[in-house]
């Protein structure tokens, strides 16, 4: 199923509902389509220049320069109570510490 053919489909059901009827509808792909599609993180480089100058988009020389230069997001686990590795027993991997963390 795609949304051309749901959409046919659809087309044709509509008529035979009654009055009242209610149509409700999950969050499948093919009950909603966009009428562009947009760039992904699958689509080269070409295609994304080629989507850009289309939108008529101005400064399309983008450089790795400018892409390092972008805030990052990164995260550091603290743990909160050391104690809990004292304990010989346990293997850190099974050890469930509170943890606190930080976005830098």
């Amino acid at each position: 199923m795609d949304a051309i053919r749901f959409e046919q489909w659809f087309e044709n059901i509509l008529p035979k509902l009654g009055e009242n009827a209610a149509v409700v509808l999950d969050n499948a792909p093919y009950h909603s389509r966009r009428q562009e599609k947009t760039p992904t993180t699958i689509w080269r480089k070409a295609s994304v220049q080629e989507w850009l100058r289309n939108k008529e988009t101005e400064n399309l020389e983008w450089t790795c320069q400018d892409c390092q230069n972008r805030p990052r997001r990164r995260s550091i686990i603290i743990p909160e109570d050391d104690e809990a590795n004292e304990d010989e027993n346990q293997s850190s991997a099974v050890v469930q510490l509170d943890v606190k963390k930080l976005l830098v």
